[in-house]
């Protein structure tokens, strides 16, 4: 499952993400910048596309089950 060439891709999408967010963390200390809600905003996005191809992998193995 996770050899899936669309997992490779969140991943490294997911760890560019998370590397912008901690260097925009660093480099603003006052509230919360724009960039950074853009950022969370792209994870947010990310984890629902993740969650999208778990379920049609799992609704595809369920139709095969039957």
């Amino acid at each position: 499952m996770f050899n899936d060439p669309i997992w490779s891709v969140l991943s490294v999408r997911a760890q560019d993400v998370m590397a912008r967010l901690k260097q925009a963390r660093e480099e603003d200390r006052g509230g919360m910048s724009i960039e950074a809600m853009i950022l969370v905003g792209a994870l947010v996005v990310i984890a629902g596309i993740a969650a999208a191809v778990l379920l049609a992998k799992v609704n595809e193995k369920k139709d095969a089950i039957k």
